[in-house]
């Protein structure tokens, strides 16, 4: 997964505009090598009890300012642009200015077979029968 975004720039007072460096999308500096297949292993997906979680790269631009933090350029607020059906952001990505384009956020969604009620229940039942 690589980062991708939507450029921006900053005028001068001569109205010419410059590119700033969260415009760069970071790149490694050679290709990655090609890994055998694992099945499920790198799948890009991991269960952590019930909650699927999953990396997501690529944004959309939500805001961002041109003046004050790291060398007086300002920051920028993403959002996840590829959040997978039934998968919920779990919040947006921020960065100052002054840097290539290189966070992630991550996204996931309840897979759980049982309900909080259900689950409660059970507990309950276990604690009752010690």
């Amino acid at each position: 997964m690589g980062n991708s975004l939507r450029s921006s720039s900053v005028s001068t007072s001569n109205e010419e505009a410059i590119s700033l460096p969260i415009d760069t999308i970071f790149k490694l500096p050679s290709p990655l090598p090609s890994w055998p297949s694992g099945g499920d292993f790198a799948s890009g997906e991991i269960d952590l009890g019930g909650l699927r979680v999953r990396q997501v790269s690529s944004f959309n631009k939500v805001w961002s300012t041109y003046e004050g933090g790291s060398d007086n350029l300002g920051a920028t607020v993403f959002e996840p642009s590829e959040v997978p059906d039934g998968f919920s952001m779990f919040g947006c990505y921020a960065q100052p200015n002054n840097q290539p384009l290189f966070g992630w956020v991550l996204v996931g969604k309840d897979d759980s077979e049982l309900d909080v009620h259900e689950e409660m229940m059970i507990a309950a039942l276990s604690l009752s029968s010690t």
